[in-house]
């Protein structure tokens, strides 16, 4: 038995200890939580209280060994870096909802609530917590760790402007509250904002409070198809140039299927709704869904192709809306590498993923990518997280994490490249 092996078993024996032998995952079956298959932790733990939690932070700080916390697992390969070793620390039984005051417009749930416990409660008063993912599996815990919100993010902003509190155990395995109704923050730091994005890297979160909005009074999904890209991208350009606050507008185009699909969506009073169709005057081969049963279909068909886009690694262009026009050389180069796309129109935001294909490597996309866009100003691309961490960065994590435990391999700071 090799040195590795046995400090394996070590660590597996103490997080049975800890969480139960069931909620212990080891081997190949890590690869299931959203990990790449040659970047993946030691093992996977599942902790079922915020004790285990500390337990589980505690032993990591004695023993040297890298945690990452973890959620759903939909964007963790987006920032690991070559890690194969550490323990994945998935929150997902912390599932319950403790508090929900319909008339404070508030919500508290453990970090592994699923998005569908929420949109079910809230529905039921008539509010909304309106950045919510639109991956089933998502946690709430892992959308604030990520600062990740759902389609609709250019009308509600980003998850981190919902959090009016929350609870994490910090790297030296005390348990936080701050925020909220809860007690001042420590240290001087804004915990609230600083995990909101965070990816884990100050602490892992094991509550949230959410602030709720009420559920507009008329909401309609339109929907049409398109056979040219070029065609569907001067329609959106149109529609924005009409309407300048929808909720929603994407062209997305999926490599597994033919049509490129222009997906927009209106919300307010009924009256606003109505103004802004007829300004649009919207033509031929329209669908317009405004009853919630088929808006609903339409919305989940939508969805389906957003989460078979960022299923593996995808990436992310900021394009000046200014410039929205011009961009049709982009699609055409992501259709020529068989990329699929989901292009939000109304935030200028593009992402995509990687080429789709045996005879082309990612150095040769990169090199075509970056031919594309040299020399537009008004374009930021980030094809892999290269952000580096500033002075002011450093010091928190010198700080706040001194052992260096807390996802120390994390892309978003620092902590490695891919292959």
């Amino acid at each position: 038995m090799t040195d590795k092996d046995a400090c394996s078993d070590a660590i597996i024996e103490s997080m049975s200890s800890i969480c139960g032998t069931d909620h212990v995952t080891v081997s190949e079956e890590v690869s299931d939580y959203g990990f790449m298959q040659q970047h993946r932790p030691q093992l996977l733990v599942s902790p079922g209280s915020v004790e285990e939690i500390q337990e589980i932070v505690r032993f990591a700080t004695a023993s040297g060994v890298p945690l990452i916390a973890l959620g759903g697992g939909t964007r963790i390969a987006q920032v690991l870096g070559r890690m194969n070793h550490g323990i994945a620390v998935c929150t997902r039984r912390l599932d319950r909802i403790s508090e929900f005051e319909p008339g404070n417009l508030s919500l508290r749930c453990g970090s592994g609530t699923l998005p569908a416990a929420v949109r079910e409660l809230t529905t039921d008063h008539n509010l909304q917590l309106a950045i919510l993912a639109d991956f089933d599996h998502s946690t709430v815990g892992g959308q604030v760790a990520s600062d990740f919100s759902g389609w609709k993010r250019y009308r509600y902003g980003a998850s981190g402007d919902y959090v009016l509190g929350l609870s994490f155990v910090s790297t030296d395995g005390k348990h936080v509250s701050t925020g909220g109704k809860t007690v001042k923050n420590v240290s001087g730091y804004d915990f609230t904002r600083l995990l909101s994005g965070s990816w884990g890297r100050f602490g892992i979160i094991t509550s949230v409070t959410f602030k709720l909005l009420p559920r507009p009074e008329k909401e309609l999904l339109a929907v049409k198809d398109f056979s040219d890209a070029e065609e569907a991208l001067e329609e959106g350009v149109d529609i924005l140039s009409k309407v300048a606050d929808p909720c929603s507008c994407n062209l997305i185009g999926d490599r597994k299927h033919a049509d490129i699909r222009l997906v927009l969506c209106l919300e307010g009073s009924s009256e606003l709704v109505s103004s802004q169709l007829n300004r649009l005057q919207l033509g031929t081969g329209w669908r317009l869904e405004t009853s919630e049963g088929n808006r609903d279909t339409a919305a989940e068909e939508y969805a389906c192709r957003r989460r078979a886009m960022k299923r593996d690694i995808f990436h992310t262009a900021a394009i000046d809306k200014r410039l929205l026009a011009k961009t049709f050389p982009l699609l055409r180069l992501l259709a020529k590498y068989h990329c699929s796309y989901d292009f939000d129109l109304s935030a200028g935001l593009l992402e995509f993923s990687s080429a789709d294909s045996e005879e082309t490597s990612f150095d040769e996309f990169k090199e075509a990518w970056q031919s594309a866009v040299d020399g537009q100003a008004g374009i930021r691309h980030t094809l892999v997280p290269t952000a580096r961490p500033s002075a002011m960065f450093a010091r928190i994590v010198e700080r706040l994490d001194p052992h260096c435990i807390m996802f120390p391999d994390n892309l978003y700071s620092g902590g490695g490249d891919h292959d």
